[in-house]
């Protein structure tokens, strides 16, 4: 996946939380990790019922020793 490709398609009709969950992860695979980050927060701000992103946030938080952080994420997911 084209990071850059598919961050073309912020700001139009085509916007979604399933987008930036997908840029997250090919930012995750470039191992830009915060910029994934901050792709899956707005996923969940998005569509805060989106529990796989919520999977994922937890996931990377936890892989760069945010374990607080994980849990958050993961107990959001749970809860929507």
């Amino acid at each position: 996946m084209d990071v850059e490709a598919l961050r073309k398609l912020i700001g139009t009709k085509r916007d979604s939380a399933l987008l930036r969950a997908t840029i997250a992860t090919a930012l995750l695979r470039e191992d830009r990790l915060e910029e994934a980050e901050e792709q899956l927060v707005e996923a969940t701000t998005m569509d805060p019922a989106y529990t796989a992103a919520w999977k994922q946030l937890g996931n990377l938080r936890l892989a760069v020793d945010n374990p607080t952080g994980a849990r958050d994420a993961w107990q959001s997911g749970i809860e929507a």
